[in-house]
């Protein structure tokens, strides 16, 4: 597993503690990382969605920080290592955590997803239309495309959350 960034670790067997811009409330707030990620969950995905789905966002939620602190260092918001504007890194609303978002972050407790010993770039989407896309595409990614990226076919074009499954571009 890659290394904790050392500005938010704790020591070995201790959670990271991390600098969080909140901004409703404009200001630093400190929380453990798995805190942080509950909030994530709770801001990205519907709370009663199924429980597999709930934790494979944990996984997602918790390498996307990770990587944008070891890769960009922090938040553009001050002394903060991330913050919750979504603009900037993921969706965040802690009033949403119920007992199923706390049971998918419990149940992926550290887990990263990872390539070739690094934090990957963990983008995700609740539903790709029938084909995903690569980074500059989709995000209109500046940097090299990640290798892991791969243009793959989705056949959930009508499965899904209703909501969530009908859409335009």
């Amino acid at each position: 597993a890659p290394k904790i960034p050392d500005k938010i670790s704790r020591g070995a067997g201790k959670e990271p503690l991390l600098r969080v811009y909140d901004i409703q409330s404009k200001s630093v707030k400190e929380m453990k990382l798995e805190d942080y990620v509950a909030g994530v969950v709770a801001g990205e995905m519907e709370n009663y969605w199924p429980i597999e789905a709930l934790a494979a966002q944990a996984i997602l939620a918790r390498t996307y920080v990770l990587e944008f602190i070891s890769d960009k260092g922090g938040s553009k918001y001050g002394n903060a290592d991330i913050s919750t504007d979504f603009e900037e890194a993921q969706a965040w609303n802690p009033e949403n955590i119920n007992d199923r978002v706390i049971k998918a972050v419990n149940m992926t407790r550290g887990e990263v997803a990872t390539y070739k010993g690094d934090y990957i770039k963990a983008w995700f989407h609740s539903h790709a239309g029938g084909l995903t896309a690569t980074a500059k595409e989709g995000l209109n990614f500046k940097e090299a495309e990640p290798p892991y990226i791969k243009v793959t076919k989705s056949p959930d074009s009508d499965v899904g959350p209703i909501g969530k499954r009908t859409w335009s571009a």
